[in-house]
C-alpha cells in the first residue's frame, strides 16, 4: 500500500511540489500573522503598563458623556477639582499624589500638523520627574509657564522642532492657541 502511494505521488511530481508548496505558504502566513498579533499586543501592554508603574490608585472624575465604540472618544471625563488632591494626600499610607490631565492634542509647527503615523495625538500636563511620571526630559528644560510644553524626541526630529520654538496647538480644553 505504502509503495503505490509513494509510486503515485513521484508520478505526479509537480502536483507533489505545488501541494507541499502552499503547504509551507499556508503555515508560514499563519505564523506570521500569530507572532505579529502577539507583539503587537505585547507593545500595546507595555507602553500602557509603564504609562501607570508605581500607580497603586487613579481618581477620576465623572463621565462627560456616553461616547460610541466604533467612532470617537468613549471616556471624556471630567477634570477632578483640586481640592480632591489635598483629599487623597491626607489618607494614610499615601506616599505620592499628583494631579495630572490628559488627553487628545494636536500640536502644529510651522502651519504643520506634528502626526506620527496612525497613532491619536496625545498630551498630558506635566507633573514633573519622578516615579509617577511617564515623561523624561531628554533636552530642554521643564516647562514652567502654562503654555510651555514639552515635544518628544521622535517628534522633535522628524519635524525639526528646535528647543524653545514657538508652535501652536489644540486641545479640546483649549483650542489653538500660540505655545
Amino acid at each position: 500500500m505504502f509503495r503505490l502511494a509513494l509510486k503515485g505521488a513521484l508520478a505526479r511530481r509537480l502536483r507533489l511540489a505545488l501541494t507541499a508548496v502552499s503547504i509551507v505558504i499556508g503555515v508560514g502566513f499563519v505564523a506570521g500573522t500569530l507572532v505579529l498579533t502577539d507583539t503587537l499586543n505585547a507593545t500595546v501592554d507595555q507602553i500602557f503598563g509603564n504609562a501607570s508603574k508605581g500607580v497603586s490608585v487613579v481618581v477620576r472624575g465623572q463621565q462627560a458623556f456616553q461616547g460610541s465604540s466604533d467612532n470617537g472618544p468613549t471616556d471624556e471625563r471630567a477634570l477632578v477639582p483640586e481640592s480632591a488632591l489635598a483629599t487623597v494626600r491626607s489618607v494614610g499610607g499615601v506616599s505620592q499624589a499628583v494631579g495630572d490631565a490628559g488627553g487628545y492634542a494636536q500640536l502644529v509647527y510651522n502651519g504643520k500638523a506634528v502626526v506620527n503615523g496612525g497613532a491619536p495625538n496625545m498630551g498630558t500636563a506635566w507633573v514633573g520627574e519622578g516615579p509617577l511620571s511617564s515623561l523624561h526630559l531628554v533636552k530642554g528644560a521643564a516647562p514652567t509657564a502654562a503654555d510651555d510644553v514639552v515635544v518628544d524626541d521622535q517628534s522633535a526630529a522628524k519635524f525639526s522642532i528646535p528647543v524653545g520654538a514657538t508652535s501652536r496647538s489644540s486641545s479640546p480644553a483649549r483650542r489653538c492657541g500660540d505655545t
